[in-house]
């Protein structure tokens, strides 16, 4: 019987002034005999990883040291090191280890180790040129600094939007505060995708640090009147390069942003839909013409934007607006905002103070 055997082998060691605690595993296993003949057993290295592996570096064994107590194996480099530091204690199992004294090399270790990898120089040789690469082009602080500044970005958002929300209902209210949750998850995913592109490359960084935001609100004398709905009083928002974008790329940009939201809105309505039509059958560059860009002063006074040639890069410098986003206001004459005005207008019909409202408009 194995476990007879196990308890007598106890008992002899214990009259011999020497005791060996057996574990439960120790009393009933099954012993494997050692193998005489010719037989091969094949394992895949992959399978010896962990008993090959340093458990302090978690790399590949290298000059093997075995500790005499617990018998477990470490880098001589790693086990002194940890000796040295003052934690007297096996890593593994936190025996106690008195000094380098508790250590004893074990070539033949190495030597198994030399044997199923030949080439130990070639595969170190190749982890430090993978790590040099994931050092290079994996870096973090791009993508850090890059989410900080979409947070920056998302806050003034928030606090510029803010005085918006009192002339509208509370059904307008959730309306906005969704299209406005939307805006800012797109703008945080395309946040990070663009600090992925900058991982990869160094110029596309340097090209999309030269952009800036630029919020196109109505003017207030649109914005603070609600005969106008409210497709039409939103703010509009973009990023654009201010070297290249100017007052005419802006009032185009404004233009086609409300025909389209013009015949959204639309949409359901037949009527409504004709008339949208015959106001989206006006050019483009004729409404543009129309359209006035007005920058905010120091004393927070609207000033007149003039010449379609002007860049946002003078903008900004005429308006001391360095931080971006930049905030402009826009305005367009009532008969290229509302549907509803086209017939009037082309009736003859439009009254006195619908005429007040387009030349305050």
């Amino acid at each position: 019987m194995p476990s007879l055997e196990s308890n007598q082998l106890a008992a002899t060691l214990s009259n011999s002034n020497k005791y060996w605690e057996l574990s439960e595993y120790d009393l009933n296993r099954t012993r494997h005999d050692p193998i005489t003949d010719d037989t091969k057993v094949e394992l895949s290295p992959r399978a010896l990883s962990s008993e090959l592996m340093c458990p302090i570096c978690l790399d590949m064994l290298r000059n093997t040291m075995t500790t005499k107590e617990c018998l477990h194996r470490f880098c001589q480099e790693c086990i002194t090191t940890a000796l040295r530091s003052g934690n007297k204690e096996c890593p593994t199992c936190r025996s106690k280890l008195v000094s380098k004294r508790s250590l004893r090399p074990d070539p033949n270790y190495d030597g198994i180790i030399s044997r199923i990898y030949p080439n130990r120089e070639e595969y170190d040789e190749m982890q430090q040129r993978a790590l040099l690469r994931l050092s290079q082009y994996h870096s973090t602080e791009s993508l850090q600094r890059n989410i900080e500044e979409g947070m920056k970005f998302q806050s003034q958002l928030r606090k510029m939007n803010r005085f918006t929300g009192y002339h509208m209902d509370d059904r307008d209210k959730k309306k906005v505060r969704k299209r406005e949750n939307r805006t800012v998850a797109s703008d945080a995913e395309s946040s990070v995708e663009q600090s992925l592109s900058e991982v990869s490359s160094q110029t596309s960084f340097n090209r999309q640090a030269q952009e800036v935001g630029v919020i196109m609100r109505p003017h207030p004398d649109i914005e603070n009147n609600e005969k106008y709905p409210l497709y039409i009083r939103q703010p509009r928002y973009l990023k654009t390069s201010p070297s290249l974008a100017t007052v005419a790329h802006l009032t185009r940009y404004v233009v086609m942003r409300v025909q389209l939201d013009t015949d959204k809105a639309y949409r359901d309505s037949d009527d409504q839909l004709e008339a949208s039509r015959r106001l989206g059958a006006v050019g483009i560059e004729e409404k543009a013409r129309h359209c006035e860009l007005f920058g905010l002063a120091g004393n927070n006074h609207l000033t007149l934007i003039s010449g379609g040639s002007t860049t946002l890069e003078m903008i900004m410098n005429k308006y001391a607006r360095r931080k971006t986003p930049i905030e402009l206001y826009f305005r367009l004459p009532k008969h290229f905002l509302l549907p509803d005005s086209v017939k009037s207008l082309e009736d003859g019909s439009l009254s006195a103070a619908d005429a007040d409202l387009n030349d305050s408009a």
